[in-house]
């Protein structure tokens, strides 16, 4: 997956799961699951009014899923996570 230059100094390369690389040539449309180690203000939050937030899966962090409709909208999604000084450790397209 390429990411973007603005984001190469903020964030190491995301984990993107097998279908995820499958789905980046078709462009279909999908919901993806992006985590951070931190927990989000409400500022933060305010961010992302697309994405769902909830506690990460280890209780700490948090996770913000929501649908991505093509390489556009997931570049704005990691520079927006990049202007707010947030580190996505983990990304995954979500199962239907």
């Amino acid at each position: 997956m390429r990411i973007p230059a603005v984001l190469g100094a903020t964030m190491e390369r995301p984990h993107v799961t097998a279908r995820g690389r499958l789905w980046r040539d078709a462009w279909g449309g999908v919901r993806y699951e992006f985590l951070v180690p931190v927990r989000l203000s409400e500022t933060a939050r305010a961010a992302f009014p697309e994405l769902n937030t909830a506690t990460g899966p280890t209780g700490g962090g948090t996770a913000l899923w929501g649908p991505v409709e093509d390489e556009a909208d997931l570049a704005d999604f990691l520079a927006r996570f990049a202007n707010l000084g947030l580190t996505v450790v983990e990304m995954r397209v979500l199962p239907d």
